[in-house]
């Protein structure tokens, strides 16, 4: 389409590709954004059945309106992460915090435990989400 954007017409979900999108690699890919905490959103089947997409949306809206962007919170959509029955499962690092399942409905109270700090009000949420795994000095949920 690039080289000759007149032989085909191509639609993807709704809006035309016409040859002048990102390419696949950028100078400015180039670098990991710094960051003090890893968001890893689960996308793969399960996960998205069971709503990952509106918690993903969720949570990078919660992200926005409480100004954790760059340099705070770096979120990955990734594909599964398994436990699958825990979907949709949210992983944050460097905490080992495995939460699910997490809704969009818990994305306020989850994005509000990263914005306290590192590793500050992790016991804060351990009814929705449950906590699947936290640090190894964390008291059990």
């Amino acid at each position: 389409i690039r080289r000759n954007p007149e032989m085909l017409t191509i639609d993807v979900a709704d809006r035309p590709v016409h040859g002048a999108e990102a390419g696949l690699s950028s100078p400015a890919w180039e670098q990991v954004p710094g960051h003090r905490r890893h968001v890893l959103i689960c996308r793969g089947p399960r996960c998205t059945a069971r709503g990952a997409a509106a918690t993903a949306a969720a949570i990078d809206a919660r992200l926005r309106d409480a100004g954790l962007g760059e340099g705070s919170v770096l979120v990955a959509h990734t594909g599964c992460l398994y436990p699958c029955n825990h979907a949709p499962v949210v992983v944050v690092h460097p905490d080992d915090q495995w939460w699910g399942p997490v809704s969009a409905g818990d994305a306020q109270t989850l994005v509000d435990s990263w914005a306290a700090g590192p590793h500050e009000g992790r016991s804060r949420f351990v009814q929705r989400p449950a906590v699947l795994r936290g640090p190894p000095d964390a008291p059990p949920s």
